[in-house]
């Protein structure tokens, strides 16, 4: 794109009585970054205050709680639900207009959503007795307590005002509690707050307009609406349409367009690789054709043109980006200055953002070691001391440990076997819907080369090779390998690297036994399935893909029933011979299966070449990176990379 062109995403746009210089909101979500009271911490603020000085136009802060703890839905929450939290709040505030962005409070209560483990023995609540989205079962508020709950996100508005908040969005979606008095699906009052879709609505109404009474109309307040809701008994996108009109003559300034009630394993509120760009932008459209305020929305946005075109062409006036300014705080700055490139890519791997902040531990990243850690953590502080670093290995920990360390100043020399960067992750994007994986190399490739790594590829490190460059410090960030002995095989076992980089002919090859369930067996799998080969799985566990993300698994569950993969779990393979795999598990004892290619997929080990020890003889320091020091995940291996190269 013409740079001398003013993206659409980068223009200003007015909200309520508010201007936002551009059209990128940061996405409201958990963070888990405040005190241990729910008052914003200094991890909270310099993580907000990040994006704002990246360039994001509005900051939306995620899960602010009025009623706790009955509110909780993990373990960490926000407060406004006290005068007390106002100062912190208030030098949020601060932070956030220093960089001309707008700061939006998100107010919510979980409803259905509470996690029963978090609440300090009160029982979650919601508009009807229903069973809880956690466990246990929910209890319907008295219509006083309803009141009284209107009052709580009126008095937080308050609150967030006083404090210097240019607005609040309340969080009507996602099975939160006033999604719940929304839905038929969980809203089986008979009183004034059930019933028909006026009644239901009333709760939501209550609070808006009840907001712009005592705020005055130079404070914003919008709702985050589900539109729809996929679950059966749930309201459809005409029920929602005509909710989010209603919100609108209460007063509401936007709507952020997104889904209600969400059947179980429907992953379209956190979409993983499978989910194509702009997967709920379609809401947003909906809305926009019915309505004149400002319509946010959200799903997986990730390229600017495509932004650009949603804008254009009316679907949507404030894009919410979520993952892309948790890997990347100043994606704005970037993208705007035509530094596209520069972005550092979301993989939607979902370890830091999603599973670990659902764990209860704070928000982090598997592509940015940074995130939640602003506040003591400059990763371009210059080096005291100038260090010489050799790195061993071009794999994701090797590439992030070399940008660690050449960010800080140190001289780099990186050694890497293959003719290109990437390792493992070469393979990793090769099964369907996860190419976004090889984008991460491309960016460290860009990254490397601009900070002048001395990159030496298609050639094998050694004790001579290494020594000669006189180094200070020597990380050894040379991966894992495939365990391939483990198994008794008399005939060749193929490994899923081969699989997957093409080395392993698949002509004629129809029936394949996959040994080994986990996620590598189960993308490979993936892989030749799509490649028209017949799979079956053999698993020790009771289940594949053990280790997972949740969503990432659900997707591979899905995808194995829709093909019609036949796995066998719970299953111990006794031998591999010419006549096939003898197996035994419970439901069918001993049998065996006979295939045209067998590919060993249960694990792998550490590699540590021996002239690691022959350099310690000599007195260079030499530390462990990545699957080298522990196989795990591609989050695991870029941040210990990180921390071997930012700390060198």
């Amino acid at each position: 794109m013409d740079n001398a062109k003013k993206r659409a995403i980068f223009t200003p746009i007015k909200i309520g009585s508010k201007t936002a210089k551009n059209r990128i909101a940061l996405s409201p979500m958990g963070v888990n970054l405040e005190n241990a009271d729910g008052s914003v911490s200094q991890a909270a603020l310099e993580y907000f205050a990040a994006r704002a000085r990246g360039g994001a136009g509005i900051i939306i802060t995620g899960s602010a709680n009025v009623s706790y703890p009955a509110g909780r839905s993990v373990p960490h929450h926000l407060r406004l639900d006290k005068a007390e939290y106002i100062p912190g709040w208030g030098r949020l505030a601060e932070e956030v207009h220093r960089y001309g962005s707008l700061l939006f409070i998100q107010l919510m209560h979980a409803g259905n959503s509470a996690n029963p483990l978090f609440l300090n023995g009160f029982q979650p609540e919601s508009a009807s007795e229903m069973p809880n989205a956690a466990g246990g079962s929910c209890r319907e508020l008295s219509n006083d307590e309803v009141k009284a709950m209107v009052s709580a996100f009126v008095t937080a508005a308050v609150y967030a005002k006083v404090a210097g908040a240019d607005g609040v969005e309340i969080h009507g979606a996602h099975a939160y509690l006033v999604n719940g008095f929304l839905s038929p699906y969980s809203n089986h009052r008979s009183d004034e707050y059930g019933g028909s879709l006026e009644n239901r609505a009333r709760f939501a109404l209550e609070i808006i307009s009840g907001i712009k009474a005592a705020c005055g109309p130079d404070f914003v307040c919008g709702i985050r609406l589900g539109i729809e809701e996929t679950i059966e008994g749930g309201y459809g996108m005409d029920e929602g349409l005509k909710l989010a009109q209603m919100m609108v003559d209460a007063g509401a300034d936007y709507i952020s367009a997104s889904l209600g009630h969400t059947a179980f394993g429907d992953t379209r509120l956190v979409e993983t690789h499978k989910h194509p760009e702009g997967s709920r932008v379609y809401l947003a459209e909906a809305v926009k054709k019915v309505l004149s305020v400002p319509v946010f929305t959200t799903g997986k946005l990730r390229t600017p043109d495509v932004m650009d075109s949603y804008i254009e062409g009316g679907r949507a006036d404030v894009l919410c980006l979520g993952r892309p300014l948790i890997c990347d705080a100043d994606w704005c700055g970037k993208v705007e200055s035509g530094r596209w490139e520069d972005v550092r890519p979301c993989i939607n791997c979902l370890e830091g953002c999603i599973i670990k902040v659902a764990q209860g531990q704070a928000l982090q990243c598997a592509v940015n070691p940074v995130v939640g850690k602003e506040y003591r953590i400059d990763e371009r502080r210059p080096a005291e001391k100038k260090k010489n670093i050799v790195v061993v290995g071009g794999g994701a920990a090797g590439m992030e440990t070399a940008r660690a360390a050449a960010l800080r100043g140190h001289r780099v020399t990186m050694f890497e076997r293959s003719e290109s960067l990437g390792g493992q992750i070469n393979y990793a994007k090769m099964p369907p819907n996860k190419s976004r994986m090889g984008l991460i190399v491309d960016w460290y490739e860009r990254q490397l080369t601009e900070l002048g790594v001395e990159l030496r590829l298609g050639c094998q490190a050694d004790r001579e090779n290494v020594l000669a460059l006189k180094p200070d410090l020597v990380v050894m960030a040379t991966g894992a390998r495939p365990v391939m002995d483990k198994l008794p095989s008399s005939v060749e076992l193929v490994r899923p690297w081969d699989i997957l980089s093409g080395k392993t002919e698949l002509d004629g090859v129809k029936t394949v036994a996959m040994l080994g369930g986990g996620m590598v067996g189960c993308e490979t799998t993936e892989y030749l399935t799509d490649r028209g080969c017949n799979v079956t799985v053999f698993e020790m566990l009771p289940m594949v893909g053990t280790g997972a993300a949740p969503l990432n698994l659900l997707d591979t569950i899905v995808y194995f029933a829709e093909k019609n993969i036949s796995s066998k779990v719970s299953t111990t393979v006794l031998s591999i011979d010419e006549d096939g795999v003898h197996y035994r598990n419970e439901a069918e004892g001993e049998q065996c299966f006979k295939a045209d290619l067998y590919v060993c997929a249960i694990g792998q080990s550490s590699f540590r070449p021996t002239f690691a020890e022959e350099l310690e003889a000599e007195g260079v320091r030499v530390c462990w990176a990545g699957d080298s020091a522990r196989v795990d995940k591609v989050f695991s291996a870029i941040n210990s990379g990180f921390y071997a190269g930012h700390d060198a």
